[in-house]
């Protein structure tokens, strides 16, 4: 089952999402209420609700520990998905996990 929702999500990564859209590290909430502190291709950002962010989308919430953001599919993307057998939505909605949440240490690994 893992191995299934990995191959999933390595084809929506790859088909889903432009290839010019560089990395993006969430880094956490800024001390402005509603806004957070993004790192986009090298550069660090202060972001807030409807910031577009290039390659990525729009930013659509912003929580202590998440950024949410929905990516509105071209009809390009759509129709490559669509090349490889996939059934595109409108919408591609990414949940960008804080930076530091995702350096998990396993005790005795």
């Amino acid at each position: 089952m893992r191995l299934a929702v990995g191959l999933i999500s390595a084809f929506v990564l790859a088909v889903g999402m432009p290839a010019a859209a560089g990395e993006l590290k969430y880094l956490g909430k800024s001390t402005t209420p509603g806004r957070g502190h993004i790192l986009h291709g090298g550069q660090a950002y202060e972001v807030d609700r409807d910031t577009d962010i290039p390659g990525w989308g729009r930013v659509k919430d912003i929580t202590e520990t998440t950024l949410v953001v929905d990516y509105e599919l071209t009809d390009a993307d759509k129709e490559q998905i669509r090349a490889v057998g996939g059934a595109p939505h409108d919408v591609k909605r990414t949940l960008i996990l804080r930076d530091d949440l995702r350096q998990i240490v396993v005790p005795g690994q």
